[in-house]
């Protein structure tokens, strides 16, 4: 790239080249490459490098602070999952109830030598009664479900 050919000059105080090239050499590496070196470190960071103190607390907290967040994402995933599963569970047993009653409803029809309008009465009557049941549940359970409510939006999301 052009951009990497091209140099710029910075004005360093004495002390500082000399901080610079002394280290430069500890770890075997021109000026310019430990320079670059050093910009980039805290450029890719977001470090202050006038902030002396607990610059590697600040790393080490960011750090911490991206593993909780991938864990979480990790957790709330593997929760999709589990849902999923449930509801999948649930409508596959659903669906098999309401074959059984249907096929159920049909034997005992023949069994009494009912007409097909009676036992598509006695399904529907059947399917009617079920829906009242469910509906008192999960009126029930929405008597009890304000307080989980609470709970689940004080939690972090």
């Amino acid at each position: 790239m052009a951009g990497e050919d091209q140099r710029m000059n910075v004005k360093l105080p004495a002390s500082t080249h000399a901080v610079a090239a002394k280290e430069a050499l500890r770890w075997k590496l021109s000026i310019q490459d430990y320079t670059d070196a050093a910009v980039r470190y805290f450029a890719t960071r977001k470090l202050n490098p006038q902030a002396t103190i607990a610059r590697e607390g600040e790393l080490i907290m960011g750090q911490v602070h991206q593993v909780g967040e991938r864990v979480f994402r990790y957790l709330k995933e593997q929760e999709r999952g589990i849902h999923a599963e449930v509801l999948s569970e649930l409508v596959r047993t659903r669906v098999t109830q309401e074959r059984t009653l249907q096929m159920l409803t049909a034997v005992v029809g023949r069994l009494n030598n009912w007409s097909p309008t009676d036992i598509h009465e006695l399904l529907l009557t059947a399917q009617k009664e079920i829906e009242t049941m469910v509906d008192l549940v999960l009126t029930d359970l929405q008597k009890v479900a304000p307080e989980a409510r609470k709970q689940s939006t004080n939690t972090p999301k």
